[in-house]
């Protein structure tokens, strides 16, 4: 017997298990899991704190604000406001790389 897998609300495949109940996930918790894996293994929440701040900052060729995902380019990262943050960059990567199936769909403005 298949049963559903419902996210969010919504039904996204069938489960093959023999299980009647209907399996229910939140993504948000499955999200977050590399991230709470990190905190455990690096003391690293302050400088990915500051990478969001900086990738949310001001741009001066656009009015608009919000995280652009930028700071994943070499170009920005050598810039002299973004010095230090190389470490929290490799972890954000690492986490987009190897974290599970939906932090490889999520983009790096997300992530940051």
């Amino acid at each position: 017997m298949n049963n559903y897998i419902i996210i969010n609300s919504k039904i996204i495949g069938k489960s093959s298990t023999t299980s009647k109940c209907t399996k229910t996930m939140n993504l948000n918790h499955i999200a977050k899991k590399p991230f709470f894996d990190l905190f455990y293994r690096s003391p690293c929440m302050a400088q990915l704190l500051r990478a969001a701040y900086h990738d949310a900052g001001f741009c001066r060729s656009s009015v608009l604000g919000g995280s652009r995902g930028t700071l994943r380019f070499p170009d920005e990262l050598k810039r002299h406001e973004n010095a230090g943050l190389e470490f929290a960059m490799e972890q954000i990567q690492e986490i987009k790389e190897d974290g599970n199936h939906i932090t490889a769909i999520l983009s790096y403005a997300d992530l940051i």
